[in-house]
């Protein structure tokens, strides 16, 4: 049998091990964090742009549509006169 300055210096050797392994762990894990840090912030980035690109097509068309119909009940709302101007 072994004595206990044996056994508490294989047991030391274990936690040294474990320590070890623990940061080889800890620093891959780490970096698995950073990289999907930096890819969530590139799909973030895509997606802003692209939620950009549809807010200015929305604003574009509901502008052209406003000024359409305000166009038209302009035109709808002097037809009489119009028409008084084209017949006459």
């Amino acid at each position: 049998m072994a004595t206990l300055p044996e056994r508490i210096a294989v047991v030391e050797t274990k936690v040294d091990s474990l320590k070890e392994h623990m940061d080889a762990n800890k620093k891959e894990i780490v970096g698995q964090i950073d990289d999907m840090k930096a890819c969530n912030s590139r799909e973030h980035a895509i997606v802003m742009s692209k939620l950009n690109d549809l807010t200015d097509f929305k604003n574009k068309w509901v502008w052209l549509g406003g000024a359409a119909l305000t166009i038209l009940s302009l035109i709808f709302g002097h037809l009489e006169t119009i028409i008084h101007f084209i017949t006459h």
